[in-house]
């Protein structure tokens, strides 16, 4: 699957990165950031409003 991270704002492009390095993964490429969005729980939390118009986040 893949994501259109052009709907992204770039701050949280910068957040998914920072969550990746906390973990040592380096985002270099479209194709690293839509691997990890769609494989870390908080990247995707993060990512998910501005991908998906009808997605309602209720906290937990």
């Amino acid at each position: 699957m893949k994501i259109d991270l052009s709907r992204l704002p770039a701050p949280i492009m910068e957040t998914v990165r920072l969550f990746a390095a906390v973990e040592g993964v380096v985002l270099q490429t479209q194709e690293d950031y839509s691997r990890y969005i769609l494989e870390d729980k908080d990247a995707l939390e993060v990512a998910l409003p501005y991908l998906d118009s009808d997605y309602t986040w209720h906290p937990q």
